[in-house]
Order: C-alpha cells, then sequence, then structure tokens
C-alpha cells in the first residue's frame, strides 16, 4: 500500500503540489465475524482494537506490527522494537515493532533445524534418490509429500533441503486457500524467487533481471515473454510484435498472445478458479 500510495504521490504532487500520507497497524488475535447477513464481514475483538491503536500511534508512511505478529513473521521481515507503548484501552504498555522492509514474500525464511528428526528415514531417504535421480538425468521430478496436518510435512522437506544446500538452487511456491484468479500463483512467487525480484519492484526492472537471467537460452526472447505475461509486467514494458528484449527481438506466434489472453481471462494472473493445495510446493534445480 504504501508503495502504490509512494506512486500516487508523484502524480498529486506534479499535478496538484500535495501529497498523501497514511500509516498502518498490523496485530494478530482472535476475533469475531459477524455470520447475519447484516453483519458479514464485520469482525470485532481485542486484537481488532489493538491494531487501530498501534495505527494511530504510527508516523505518517509507518507501519507498526503487534509483538504477536512479529513472532509469526519475523523470518520474513526486518523490523525493530519500538518503545512500549501506552495505548487507549490497555493497562499494561503494548510492545510493537517498526517494520522496517519485507525481505520474503514467499513466507518464512528456513529455521535452524534444532532437534533430531524422528521416525522419517524411509521418506527422507526417498526425497534424497529423487533429487540424485534427477541431477543425474538433468530432468524434471515430481514428488508429492501428502498428510494430514501436524505430521511433519513441513519438517521433513526442511530436513531434506538441509542437505542439498550448495548443490540445488531452491525456490518455492504456495497455493493460497483464499482469493480469486491466482491460478498461477505459485508459479508466480517460485519465478520471483529465482529472479530474486519482488512483487512491487518496476516492471522495467523484473523484466531486465529476467532477461539477465535467461540470456544464455536459444530460446530467452519466447521465455522472457511468456514469463513477462505471466509476471505481469508484460504490458508495463510494451512486450509485443517485434518488441526487443534485450537483444533479441520477441517473436509472436500468430494466435498466441489472443489464446493467453483467452486462458488467462486477460489478466496477468488468470482468472480460472483457486487451487485449495495448502502449503508450499518447493522446485528443486540440480
Amino acid at each position: 500500500m504504501l508503495a502504490a500510495l509512494e506512486d500516487l504521490n508523484h502524480e498529486l504532487e506534479r499535478d496538484h503540489g500535495v501529497r498523501l500520507a497514511c500509516r498502518i497497524g498490523v496485530n494478530t488475535g482472535e476475533v469475531l465475524v459477524g455470520a447475519d447477513s447484516n453483519d458479514f464481514g464485520r469482525v470485532t475483538g481485542d486484537a481488532v482494537n489493538t491494531a487501530a491503536r498501534l495505527e494511530a500511534a504510527a508516523d505518517p508512511g509507518e507501519i507498526l506490527i503487534g509483538d504477536g505478529t512479529h513472532a509469526l513473521v519475523r523470518d520474513a521481515v526486518e523490523a525493530e522494537l519500538v518503545e512500549p507503548l501506552s495505548l487507549k484501552g490497555k493497562a499494561e504498555l503494548v510492545l510493537a515493532h517498526r517494520l522496517i522492509q519485507v525481505v520474503s514474500e514467499t513466507g518464512q525464511a528456513r529455521r535452524a533445524l534444532l532437534s533430531t528428526m524422528v521416525g522419517r528415514d524411509r521418506e527422507l531417504e526417498d526425497l534424497t534418490r529423487a533429487f540424485a535421480r534427477a541431477a543425474e538425468d538433468r530432468g524434471c521430478v515430481l514428488f508429492t509429500v501428502l498428510g494430514s496436518a501436524g505430521e511433519g510435512k513441513t519438517r521433513l522437506v526442511e530436513e531434506f533441503l538441509s542437505t542439498v544446500d550448495g548443490s540445488a538452487s531452491v525456490v518455492s511456491g504456495r497455493c493460497l486457500p483464499y482469493g480469486e484468479g491466482i491460478t498461477y500463483w505459485p508459479v508466480v512467487e517460485a519465478v520471483r524467487t529465482a529472479l530474486g525480484v519482488q512483487a512491487f519492484d518496476p516492471p522495467e526492472d523484473v523484466v531486465a533481471r529476467l532477461v539477465e537471467t535467461v540470456a544464455d537460452d536459444e530460446h530467452a526472447a519466447s521465455i522472457t515473454l511468456r514469463l513477462s505475461e505471466i509476471l505481469g509486467v508484460g504490458e508495463g514494458v510494451a512486450l509485443g510484435r517485434g518488441d526487443a528484449v534485450g537483444d533479441q527481438a520477441v517473436p509472436r506466434a500468430p494466435g498466441r498472445r489472443q489464446a493467453a489472453d483467452r486462458t488467462l481471462g486477460g489478466h496477468p494472473l488468470g482468472r480460472t478458479g483457486v487451487p485449495r493445495r495448502r502449503g508450499p510446493r518447493r522446485g528443486l534445480v540440480p
């Protein structure tokens, strides 16, 4: 929101000589959501009230997050602890953190594995063999880890990934359990991670990074075009018929763009529904 507001402020300052500012408070906790048609979407509870107080305490252009929120996202953000706040309606001082930047958009970074994994030796061996086969054949292997919540799927994957550090590039993408038109969201997240770009980076910077990454591939122009469309940055940099991408002209097969528009619903991420698989899907590039 702050990034989008900054873009808007450039226009407002240029055309009208004014700027807008906002402040944001984020908190985590239990809330009540109205179930009746008249109250549907109304959220109440102490967590909501605290978020409002954090917002009021923030300076213009600042984001304050509650201590509980920080505990959940501390591996994905850079934040600094502020002086305990005296908030209206709170008998005690409230801990809060000033958000500096988001360092990972795809979830929490891997934490140190401080305990020994127990009872998953066979599954870990299966994963290790699959990776060795993919590396040897220079091909793709799909490995699906299934299990009920709490059975250790994430722990197994993290244990496996700790054994391939240095021999593989790891990217991840999530199938979100909410929202619409995000069929390609896991692909977008994985590609962004591979490129080292963020969601609000300027389109021209994203395309430049993409061109640089695939420059040595014989199909670099086509790859750049297709991934630019999926990332939603193709239109912003005028990737059209005959336009240059880097040092190459972008090929455009007759009807391919029209077919893509029909497939993706004219939206960078498509409008074909939301996959319901939960948790990260990880890809290994040997």
